[in-house]
């Protein structure tokens, strides 16, 4: 759709769990192109496996609004598998009169082989207007920096 560099991306989570499995959560990230920015808010609800939620997307390529859903299964405390459905509507032009759909599917394996460094593998098959079949496998590698908060 529009020509992809190098990117870096700030992510800022948040989760505020008041019982056993059921937690809800909140994510902004700024991503940093060479050519403009673009920033996204994420807010859901997670109870045991499952999680819905919501996002907005503004900035470089465009925006997006959307919902999305995911089951979560954790082997044990290092393994993880995931699978989403997401739906949006979006425009990537500011002329652009009406917004058009994208469903994506994803599958995703994430490993910690030591704390807070995460490894992920993810699949994904996106579809839109302009591409009906758009199959991808994508890896990422993140490190988590954790700011611990005590009630006294």
């Amino acid at each position: 759709v529009f020509k992809q560099d190098t990117y870096s991306i700030l992510r800022f989570n948040g989760a505020y769990q008041p019982v056993k499995n059921f937690k809800f959560s909140s994510e902004y990230d700024l991503t940093l192109y060479k050519s403009g920015n673009s920033t996204r808010f994420r807010f859901g609800i997670e109870y045991a496996y499952i999680a819905l939620g919501m996002y907005f997307r503004r900035g470089y390529g465009g925006e997006s609004n959307g919902v999305y859903g995911k089951l979560i299964y954790t082997l044990n405390k290092n393994f993880a598998f995931s699978a989403s459905a997401d739906y949006g509507r979006y425009k990537i032009d500011e002329e652009q009169e009406s917004k058009d759909d994208v469903f994506a599917l994803a599958s995703r394996v994430e490993w910690e082989p030591v704390r807070n460094l995460r490894l992920a593998v993810e699949l994904q098959d996106v579809r839109n207007k302009i591409r009906s079949y758009d199959l991808r496998l994508q890896g990422k590698a993140s490190y988590r920096f954790v700011l611990p908060f005590s009630k006294k």
